[in-house]
């Protein structure tokens, strides 16, 4: 076999020598492999689903006639919106390229594949594929002014805090995977408007209840058993946990002690949070599976369109909140999901006169070092930062990398472990990769695509896994040097980000997650041990704690996006690991706008020899302690559902721009 070298993709619309401008990094590269990343039982995927943005002078219903000519796919709820700029949609692969090619190419601003990663080890198949032609359920239901919407993993129906007797508090539950629950029993349908998942609504819920009840009471296994929803015979499922906080019988003022031996009240509340309508979006196995969130804007978009469709004429406020994240991101706001959600507040005020929040996690990733950024303020000799990557990973590594506006001159490199000589330097419009004769065996690439109409550009650095089963290119584990150089001044710094690359709960331990490392003096990676560590500043480390907001809370302040991290309870001081602001790209140096951190902040911590604190478990009556700003959120969306006063967010408070709760 030939010695794999350094060399440019081949020519084509996406494993291109020129990466166009526009089309999201990790679709060439995933072209360039043959989606290797991406393969279900072994072969790749037929069809792949996408997100994009068009430009604002295309008109919405000839972008969607000329997508059929290339069979693909968008869903109805879309069709329906003749000036919606932003959209899912589901192309085959062979007809992919038109995306950059002809009439369409010049409708479409920006498309990202939003697809997760699935390791080689075999899939696991469970559930049926719902029926498209069964009877559809009641999404509405009129009366009540506050909708709540919780996209997340793992909805325990049964539990006895969502419902009344065999009553479900649920008005719909959307089950997004491709084998989905409550098929063989619960009567789950496909949603016509959205074309995939299942969906079923209060009274087959309530049927369901009611068949596996004795007496008053509900055997709760069973009921999960039958709806195929296997993964809450676990004892806790994140969402379960995110619901007790959000519309729970206690809120967690109630669980909390006060002042100097004071015991929790425990004391029970019905506020507008417990009479409130809710629909649950469940995000598919493979997300969970994911830890990058590879396909979570996808879901995102069509989870939050969905919830929208379940309003009322009466419904004048509803509440969506988010404890996802995603690190594929710029973070600077520019996203394709993070536009589109503010768009679509925008869309509910203006259309339909009722407020939409939506209530994010701000991330747990502020000590996890897998952010850096190299100062080129001045051009000079090259820079460069260590990546860490791990034996054992099954999943590939990817770092993204934020290029700001206007940085010309601007080259990348790598150099693998116990290699003595550099890759080639890639710039902007650029490929690279290290292989020998076939693309799809490539252990390493930098995909850096031309500067598009959003300004900033993400390019993309991939590392093939280090373990796994069957033939498939692995990449080196060791220390990577990431090297950069630019021939100009660049007021902004570049900012790297490592791609999440843990264990989520429920989920099987196939990643391993790579760091950059830096001197010990200049980066303490144990600082958490003892004390908060702060930037020093000036900084003498490339790893930095700011700037770590989750890919999904970055946009400007005031957008209407509100972001909640985390404190401790004793002492009132913000938690290690809640992510920090400013969002990259907004500086005193740039003028862009940014966002300051965290709108709020809530408790998620007793104190440090008492991490988390105690929510519902997947069972009526269990209780487990959760960490993470994941449980920050909903108690912030909580206040809003009840129109309850928020505190003032003060620049100088806790952490970023944040208040306490």
């Amino acid at each position: 076999m030939t010695a794999a070298r350094w060399k440019s993709l081949p020519e084509g619309p996406f494993g291109a020598g020129t990466a166009p401008a526009g089309v999201g990094p990790l679709l060439v590269w995933a072209e360039a492999t043959r989606y290797r990343d991406f393969l279900r039982d072994g072969a790749p995927l037929r069809e792949l689903p996408i997100i994009c943005e068009l430009t604002a002078e295309a008109s919405a219903a000839e972008f969607f006639s000329e997508l059929e000519k290339l069979r693909g796919r968008i869903p109805g709820a879309y069709t329906e919106l003749a000036s919606n700029r932003y959209c899912t949609a589901v192309i085959p692969r062979e007809t992919l390229s038109g995306f950059v090619e002809g009439k369409i190419g010049d409708m479409v601003k920006r498309i990202e594949i939003e697809l997760p990663v699935i390791p080689s080890r075999p899939h696991p198949r469970v559930g049926h594929e719902a029926p498209n032609g069964a009877r559809p359920i009641t999404r509405s239901e009129p009366g009540k002014a506050t909708l709540l919407g919780v996209i997340d993993s793992g909805c325990p129906f049964a539990h006895s805090s969502l419902r009344d007797g065999f009553k479900s508090r649920l008005l719909a539950i959307w089950d997004q995977d491709q084998r989905p629950g409550f098929v063989t029993a619960g009567g789950g349908t496909c949603p016509q408007d959205f074309g995939y998942g299942a969906e079923v609504d209060r009274s087959r819920i309530g049927a369901l209840l009611a068949q596996f009840a004795q007496g008053d009471v509900v055997d709760e296994d069973a009921c999960y058993r039958a709806a195929g929803l296997h993964g809450l015979m676990s004892r806790v499922s994140h969402g379960a946990a995110v619901l007790d906080l959000l519309m729970g019988p206690r809120p967690l003022v109630s669980r909390l002690g006060h002042g100097q031996d004071l015991p929790p009240s425990w004391a029970p509340i019905t506020d507008e949070a417990r009479r409130a309508d809710l629909v649950f979006v469940d995000l598919p196995r493979d997300g969970v599976q994911d830890s990058s969130s590879g396909g979570l804007g996808r879901w995102i978009l069509d989870g939050l369109r969905y919830i929208c469709s379940c309003a009322s004429k009466d419904t004048k406020r509803i509440v969506v909140n988010i404890s996802n994240g995603t690190s594929r991101s710029t973070h600077d706001g520019s996203s394709i999901i993070e536009q589109a959600m503010v768009a679509l507040i925008e869309e509910q005020m203006k259309t339909h006169q009722r407020d939409l929040h939506i209530v994010i996690a701000a991330g747990n990733d502020r000590d996890e070092e897998r952010h850096a950024q190299i100062d080129v303020s001045a051009p000079g000799a090259p820079r460069s930062i260590l990546l860490r990557v791990p034996p054992g990973s099954e999943a590939p590594t990817w770092v993204t990398v934020r290029v700001p506006a206007g940085a010309k001159g601007l080259k990348l490199r790598v150099r693998a472990p116990r290699e003595g000589q550099f890759s080639g330097w890639v710039g902007a419009g650029g490929t690279g990769a290290l292989y020998s004769d076939d693309p799809s065996t490539a252990s390493a690439g930098i995909i850096f695509p031309k500067h598009g109409p959003a300004g900033s550009a993400m390019a993309l650095i991939a590392i093939a896994p280090t373990a796994g089963f069957g033939p498939g290119a692995r990449g080196a584990h060791g220390d990577w040097e990431i090297g950069l150089e630019s021939e100009t001044a660049i007021l902004e710094p570049v900012h790297f980000y490592i791609c999440r690359n843990q264990l989520n709960p429920g989920a099987l331990r196939r990643g391993r997650q790579a760091r950059f490392v830096s001197d010990f003096d200049a980066y303490d990676p144990d600082r958490w041990r003892r004390k908060r560590g702060l930037d020093p500043q000036p900084a003498n480390s490339p790893i930095r704690r700011a700037t770590t907001l989750n890919g999904l809370a970055s946009s400007p302040t005031n957008c209407g996006l509100v972001v909640v991290g985390s404190v401790m309870q004793l002492p009132m001081t913000p938690t290690t690991y809640s992510s920090e602001g400013p969002s990259a790209g907004g500086s005193a140096r740039s003028g862009a706008p940014s966002r300051a951190g965290p709108n709020f902040a809530a408790v998620t911590d007793v104190h440090h020899n008492l991490p988390g604190i105690m929510t519902a478990g997947s069972r009526s009556g269990s209780r487990v302690r959760m960490v993470g700003t994941s449980f920050a959120a909903p108690q912030l969306a909580r206040k809003l559902a009840n129109g309850d006063p928020l505190p003032k967010a003060e620049p100088d408070a806790l952490i970023g721009s944040g208040a306490s709760l």
